[in-house]
């Protein structure tokens, strides 16, 4: 074992080449995973649109409505530069159709199509561990600086999400390096800080708007702040959401036109349906009239925000410990049991470690209520949203996690040769963990509940299975020369693609691949029985599925829950063989 000062010296002298090879590492999961996963739910509705917007020069689309802009950009960063028929793009503007045609039928192998528009995020990813290590080593030293890498590195939720094409990981990325730069400010008021600060957690926004929680604590640290004078408190706030203003309204290309004007037919339809329920006889004219006259900068990030409180407030169907339950049954206590069960155990042990010895081991108290503040305010934001309960959705706490942890490696004690042990044993653990589960990060539980293979007694849907397991379900099947199969999934692409040949069972109505599917799932307010009989042969079935969750009848699969699967594949798709009904 080195000595301190030798080991933080040996630290510095070989930085740089510790740092590379983190982030070769980083490179090196998520490339390979991202070649073995097919698509996820989510993406689905992003991979190609950023492209779709440029070939067709508008914003007025239905996902103008579902994500901030920037999300379609990023993914089409290099999907810009296939060539491709240009009758993909003018195949309606419903995306799934559109996703699923670029992906699958424009002449390229749909992994170089999947990899190029993840890679963006990849990138991403390398440039939060950055900085993620540059400020940890800035607030608690070099040992703090590798170990929150090493977290960061082999953390299941980051390698889950730093590879896909989804919303989460950009968000965290700047949100991340916003705060690390408003902390640069708080402590150094230069202004340089606070530009940087500010130009971050727009971006932040531009791809997720719980990143806003950002913006309460900036607020709040400078009106509390005693040092400036009051106007110097106001002249901060002022440039800080001056850029917020003028960053979000050149991602949206400077639009200053009505609502109306940008909406899809569709929601414009759902808008004259929520004015139509105001009851105050003012609003109830002045909102027709600002809805329809009123020219407005950034519209469609205004129709963004207006489509995300409906959805928190209406919600969906939930799951939590083996119980199926309605939006407003949704437990306050969700995410945190969520984070607890999904976290590593021993990412637990060295929180409880750094509380401890907090008192030795913190830097200004400020410091820590930058880090802690963010991590209560999504925990309480997506605890009351009736709509999320994919732990992803809180991605960013994880980077704010690592470093509020990663102070421990500078814990001193009077035994500490067999404290250094036990933290080595911890990261041996930690290390095991992630490499046992690799590549399915996605699913993975810790032993609290017995394992990643018992995590849909749990939590379902993106907390295990978010349908990217069709490749290895096919592959399992051509291994296996199993033909045709009777199939329950849960994700938003026709198993077709994958040369999956399947007699259909009941899946959720709102999946577009669905038998009888229409847009914006029109189809789930219809009238059906759905068709819930045994089958007898191969039966493959996602978890999600399995446990009913959002099919009509919550008891649908009960009569495959007594058969045990011959094949579990990624923790999210179970195989029968069932010989008798």
């Amino acid at each position: 074992m080195f000595q301190k000062y030798k080991f933080s010296e040996f630290l510095e002298n070989n930085s740089k080449f510790i740092v590379i090879s983190f982030f070769i590492i980083i490179f090196a999961q998520a490339s390979l995973i991202s070649l073995v996963k097919s698509p996820s739910w989510d993406e689905m509705s992003f991979i190609g649109y950023g492209r779709f917007m440029i070939e067709r020069g508008s914003l007025n689309f239905h996902l103008s409505v579902g994500e901030p802009v920037l999300n379609y950009y990023l993914n089409s960063l290099f999907l810009i530069l296939l060539k491709v028929d240009d009758a993909i793009w003018l195949k309606g503007d419903y995306y799934v159709p559109i996703s699923t045609e670029f992906i699958f039928h424009s002449g390229y192998e749909p992994k170089l199509i999947l990899f190029l528009a993840r890679l963006p995020n990849i990138i991403l990813s390398i440039l939060l561990a950055y900085f993620l290590f540059r400020c940890s080593k800035e607030m608690y030293g070099i040992k703090a600086g590798f170990f929150t890498l090493f977290l960061y590195s082999f953390s299941p939720m980051m390698l889950a999400n730093i590879r896909v094409a989804q919303t989460e990981l950009p968000m965290a990325c700047f949100g991340f390096i916003s705060l690390y730069y408003f902390w640069k400010f708080y402590n150094n008021p230069q202004l340089k800080y606070l530009i940087l600060s500010s130009l971050t957690v727009s971006l932040a926004m531009l791809f997720k708007i719980p990143a806003i929680v950002f913006v309460i604590v900036y607020t709040a640290f400078i009106l509390l702040n005693k040092k400036p004078a009051f106007k110097n408190k106001i002249a901060t706030l002022v440039i800080l959401f001056s850029i917020m203003f003028l960053t979000i309204w050149a991602a949206y290309g400077f639009q200053f036109q009505t609502i109306k004007s940008t909406l899809p037919e569709h929601y414009t339809g759902v808008v004259y349906q929520k004015l139509e329920k105001i009851e105050n006889g003012m609003l109830k004219g002045l909102g027709p009239y600002i809805f329809e006259e009123v020219p407005v900068p950034f519209p469609s990030f205004m129709a963004y925000l207006g489509n995300v409180f409906r959805n928190a407030d209406r919600g969906v169907t939930g799951y939590f410990f083996g119980q199926v339950f309605e939006p407003k049954e949704k437990p306050l206590y969700y995410f945190i049991t969520a984070f607890l069960i999904k976290t590593p155990i021993p990412t637990l042990f060295f929180l409880l470690l750094t509380l401890i010895f907090l008192s030795q081991i913190r830097s200004k108290k400020s410091t820590e209520l930058l880090i802690v503040l963010p991590l209560m305010l999504l925990f309480l934001l997506l605890s009351i949203n009736k709509q999320s309960y994919a732990l992803r959705h809180m991605l960013v706490i994880y980077p704010l996690l690592f470093l509020f942890i990663s102070k421990s490696a500078n814990i001193k004690v009077k035994k500490q040769k067999i404290f250094n042990l036990f933290l080595i044993l911890l990261s041996a653990w930690y290390l095991f963990s992630s490499v046992y589960v690799f590549p399915n990060h996605v699913s993975y539980f810790n032993e609290f509940v017995g394992g990643s293979k018992n995590g849909y007694k749990y939590l379902l849907s993106d907390n295990v299975d978010r349908g990217e397991d069709l490749s290895a379900l096919k592959k399992y099947l051509t291994k296996n020369n199993i033909g045709r199969i009777n199939l329950s999934y849960h994700g938003n692409l026709d198993p077709i693609e994958y040369g999956i040949s399947y007699d259909y069972m009941p899946s959720a109505c709102f999946q577009d691949w669905v038998p009888g599917s229409l847009e914006f799932a029109q189809n789930c307010k219809l009238n059906f029985t759905e068709d819930c009989s045994a089958r007898k042969g191969i039966v493959a079935i996602s978890v999600t599925n399995l446990q009913n969750r959002f099919l009509k009848n919550r008891s649908c699969f009960n009569w495959l829950k007594g058969n045990n699967p011959i094949r579990i594949i990624g923790n999210s798709i179970h195989v029968y063989n069932i010989t008798v009904q």
